[in-house]
């Protein structure tokens, strides 16, 4: 994930939005991501478009796990089982995320990463807060507007 630029706008989003800095919230969302681009991948009928989309959003989760790890796991608040599980599932994510480079190529997915991510910070609620589901995870808003990605693919 590193050959991305994700950093800077993924803490822009965490900042806005007061994201969790749980390691178990962020595992959980980059399974969920990853299990989400490899079924959009092995569809009977590839969409395109989709694939780019959640290539997006696994690297919009994988970030800041990464991020939390290195900095946790360095002054010894993740143990060293936890720290390679969460490696070997990094790993995992770069090996998936091999099929839609492949596809499109690093600029065209960098581009569809910055387009996600002013999706992203569109799902505030009225009231200027996040809407969460009950495990932290960050839902969309009734201002919510969907990345249109259709010039990428």
């Amino acid at each position: 994930m590193s050959k991305f630029d994700t950093s800077d706008a993924v803490c822009e989003f965490i900042r806005a939005f007061d994201a969790s800095t749980d390691i178990a919230l962020w595992e959980k969302l980059v399974k969920e991501e990853m299990e989400e681009l490899r079924l959009e991948l092995i569809a009977d009928k590839v969409d395109r478009e989709k694939v780019l989309k959640e290539t997006a959003d696994v690297m919009y989760v994988v970030t800041p796990l990464l991020g939390l790890t290195q900095v946790l796991g360095s002054i010894g608040l993740v143990s060293e089982d936890r720290m390679a599980a969460i490696a070997d599932m990094i790993e995992r994510a770069d090996k998936i995320m091999a099929t839609p480079i492949a596809m499109f190529g690093r600029d065209a997915i960098q581009e569809a990463f910055n387009l996600v991510h002013a999706s992203n910070m569109s799902k505030l609620g009225d009231d200027g807060k996040p809407i969460r589901r009950d495990d932290g995870k960050i839902l969309k808003g009734p201002n919510y507007k969907a990345p249109d990605l259709s010039a990428l693919v």
